[in-house]
C-alpha cells in the first residue's frame, strides 16, 4: 500500500521574512511562561504554573484519553 502525500505550503522567509519572524518570537515568549507537567512516561504538556498540580493532570489525561 502506498500512501499519498500532499504539498504543504510553508511560510516562505524570503518574501513574508518579518512577519514569520514576529509570530516565532511571540511563541517562543509565550511559551517561556509555561513549565512542563508530566502526564504520562511519554506526554508532557506545557501549562501555566498555576496549572501544574495533580489535580489538573488528572483532568488533562481525561481530555486526552489517557
Amino acid at each position: 500500500m502506498y500512501m499519498v502525500l500532499h504539498n504543504i505550503e510553508k511560510d516562505d522567509p524570503t518574501q513574508n521574512g518579518s512577519q514569520t519572524q514576529k509570530s516565532i518570537n511571540k511563541e517562543n515568549e509565550r511559551e517561556q511562561k509555561l513549565v512542563p507537567l508530566k502526564l504520562t512516561e511519554k506526554t508532557i504538556i506545557l501549562v501555566k504554573p498555576k496549572n501544574c498540580n495533580e489535580e489538573y493532570r488528572k483532568k488533562a489525561m481525561e481530555k486526552l484519553g489517557l
